[in-house]
């Protein structure tokens, strides 16, 4: 299984053929993987039962098959993350997230992503290190987890070519005529060249996502890089020392701390924006209110409270909201959930809060 991106959010946020079944599961450490296939197949049954009302039992049996067949002991042996199942008429997707999710099904209209989205948005979502050397440019790619080298093979071929080692300058010494031949004459503009490859396609490659990307390596490295990057979210804090220095755990912590620094400086910068919002005007709580303003596109950041969950259905074309206590059908879904797919979808902002910081169940920010 793999970690979900935020592209890959995005398009599962898109049409799909309804009904659309979410299945979170929660990694229990201490649970073992026959506990952990009656957790599954009791949400599977939860599916089965919401499809059953508006579906023939031979259609939900096909619709839930590929859905079955994770059921194995191979599936399931070792498995440490949580786990998110997306199934639809036209998807089957499986990911592995290395966050706490809700234990929940949900079968609406549309998948549930708000998991997702807390898992993306918080300090366990990705971000990027690209470690600077003498004969090589090294992407790795991190969480409040972990942080490991990213497999080329999940890379785009233009990527793995800006990356190749055997195509890196040598900067202890001039280069050898043909490298210096290929990037032109001296190794500083031969290492302008090769860093601004890198950059070109590494933002091509995170054109949807723009994660965060911490530069690790020399001072001299270090301002090369940034002197050719347009990459909009390189972050300003580096790590100021050259990687061989540094083994794995020491490159993730520091690494890690400055992405809470730029975390806790990015929160800080939405409360101010949320209040002076609401003080004007230009933001506003009411549920109803933001829902017409996000269908209509109006929405510039919708805040949530984490704990907030409000069942019924959203008319995508109007805003029009039906609330009511709980899901009680395959068309019922939370309209939190739907509010923050409307307005990603839009090209807006979506933040989760802690209940004690935002005690209503949104708040948004409009466009002026």
């Amino acid at each position: 299984m793999r970690p979900i991106s935020t592209r890959e959010l995005r398009w599962l946020l898109g049409d799909h053929v309804a009904p659309c079944i979410s299945i979170y599961l929660p990694a229990d450490r201490h649970a073992d993987a026959a506990a952990d296939l009656r957790r599954f197949s009791a949400r599977i049954g939860e599916a089965a039962e919401l499809l059953g009302k508006a579906m023939r039992p031979e259609d939900v049996t096909e619709l839930l098959e590929p859905v079955r067949q994770l059921r194995t002991a191979r599936f399931w042996g070792g498995r440490v993350d949580a786990l998110a199942v997306f199934r639809s008429g036209d998807v089957f997707t499986h990911y592995r997230i290395p966050a706490q999710v809700p234990e929940l099904t949900v079968v609406a209209d549309t998948f549930h992503s708000r998991p997702l989205i807390r898992y993306l948005n918080s300090n366990r979502r990705q971000f990027y290190v690209l470690a600077l050397a003498a004969d090589a440019v090294t992407l790795l790619e991190g969480t409040l987890d972990r942080l490991a080298r990213v497999d080329p093979e999940d890379l785009p071929p233009e990527l793995r070519e800006a990356l190749h080692l055997e195509d890196a300058p040598q900067l202890a010494a001039e280069p050898p005529p043909a490298a210096g031949a290929r990037r032109g004459n001296g190794h500083g503009e031969g290492l302008a060249r090769w860093f601004a490859d890198v950059d070109r396609a590494l933002w091509a490659w995170l054109e949807d996502d723009l994660a965060p990307l911490v530069l690790a390596g020399s001072a001299r490295y270090l301002d090369a890089y940034r002197g050719v990057s347009r990459y909009p979210e390189l972050l300003d804090e580096a790590i100021e020392e050259g990687t061989a220095a540094l083994d794995a755990s020491e490159l993730h912590a520091r690494a890690l701390a400055i992405i809470r620094d730029r975390d806790a400086d990015v929160l800080g910068a939405l409360f101010a924006q949320l209040s002076s919002a609401l003080s004007t005007g230009s933001g506003g709580t009411d549920l109803h209110e933001i829902a017409r303003a996000a269908v209509k596109g109006r929405v510039r950041v919708l805040v949530f409270n984490a704990d907030a969950h409000q069942w019924g259905r959203l008319d995508r074309s109007t805003g029009e909201l039906v609330l009511q206590e709980r899901q009680r059908d395959a068309v019922d879904a939370d309209v939190v959930d739907d509010l923050c797919e409307v307005v990603l979808l839009a090209g807006g902002d979506v933040h989760e809060l802690p209940e004690r910081a935002l005690p209503t169940s949104v708040a948004a920010i409009y466009l002026a």
